[in-house]
């Protein structure tokens, strides 16, 4: 009698189907979109109407933002999103255009892929070394085994207090147990990490 041996991930996949309510087709889905983003914004449900992508400025103005966003956005350092708004709106009033508005303009950043960005800003070897660093599963059995350190740039911009001009977006860091998911601690700044995001951390091998 042949017995039929179960794929590990088919199985994880099984059970994580399960717990959403979903089918595991839903599953591979969404972890096709959070591998290809590497944002946690790519497993938010599509919405019907126009896609974020969707341009219908004009190719003139789109030209402009486009422009803006690789010059002042995708190099290094990084530069506040403000400060891309601003440069477009020098452009547009210099080319004697209509300045489109300050939330366009932060859209079509905010919709930049995150490797994309880590590409442009650490060039292709760098970005893909980052990427490719990150293990695709980790178990932990017991608590305190395994702590993952994960980094994300929060959606929310920073003002300052006497003028309200824009500062920039923090930078979020969470020290995770993997195997209670449990938040062990954070950071919050403005300054970008210096590490690789998603390091998970071993904390010693078990003794006898």
């Amino acid at each position: 009698m042949r017995c039929r041996v179960m794929d590990p991930t088919t199985t994880r996949f099984d059970a994580a189907a399960k717990i959403l309510g979903v089918s595991a087709r839903t599953v591979r889905r969404l972890i096709m979109r959070y591998t290809a983003s590497a944002q946690t914004t790519s497993l938010i449900p599509h919405l019907s109407g126009p896609k974020r992508s969707y341009r219908r400025l004009g190719p003139e103005l789109e030209r402009i933002i486009d422009t803006a966003i690789q010059t002042h956005y995708l190099v290094r350092p990084r530069t506040p999103m403000e400060t891309v708004y601003k440069e477009v709106r020098r452009r547009c009033h210099a080319e004697k255009r209509v300045t489109p508005s300050r939330n366009c303009v932060l859209r079509r950043i905010r919709a930049l892929d995150a490797r994309f960005v880590a590409r442009k800003r650490l060039g292709t070897k760098s970005a893909e070394s980052i990427a490719l660093s990150t293990p695709g599963m980790l178990e932990a059995t017991e608590a305190l085994e395994l702590i993952q350190i994960d980094h994300t740039l929060a959606d929310v911009m920073i003002v300052d207090s006497v003028y309200r001009r824009s500062i920039g977006r923090p930078w979020l860091s969470l020290a995770i147990d993997v195997a209670t998911r449990s938040v062990l601690g954070f950071h919050l700044g403005l300054e970008a990490p210096s590490a690789p995001a998603r390091q998970p951390l071993r904390l010693g091998a078990r003794s006898g």
